[in-house]
């Protein structure tokens, strides 16, 4: 699973050249000549599917990968989770989603914003 975190180490927010492309497509085919040899038997996933045949076009085109993969909404998902965990004593669920989203939203602007509490 080495080449999986090499592989996702480019989803990120920069904008690639061609050269550095062309290493994304490289790590590419090889983590999907591992999976090949480590599952022979198993079917392809619709992610493992966009990555195999979708991603190097579309970072031709738009330079990048992280502004549109899933890595953003995963740690929002996690940071939605640790929330969870902590309102979970507050028993009414409108007041505990409440105080989620309304905690979110704040964090999110104070990101967007470049701003801080203090």
């Amino acid at each position: 699973m080495k080449g999986l975190a090499k592989l996702m180490s480019f989803s990120n927010n920069r904008i690639y050249n061609d050269q550095e492309i062309d290493d994304v497509q490289r790590n590419l085919d090889e983590f999907l000549e591992d999976m090949k040899l480590a599952f022979p038997k198993e079917t392809v996933s619709p992610k493992l599917h966009l990555l195999a045949h979708h991603l190097i076009p579309y970072m031709r085109k738009h330079r990048t990968w992280g502004k549109t993969s899933e890595q953003g909404i995963e740690h929002y998902h996690a940071k939605y989770n640790t929330l969870k965990r902590k309102l979970q004593p507050i028993r009414n669920l409108m007041d505990r989603s409440s105080l989620i989203v309304r905690e979110l939203s704040i964090k999110n602007h104070l990101h967007d914003t470049g701003s801080s509490l203090e």
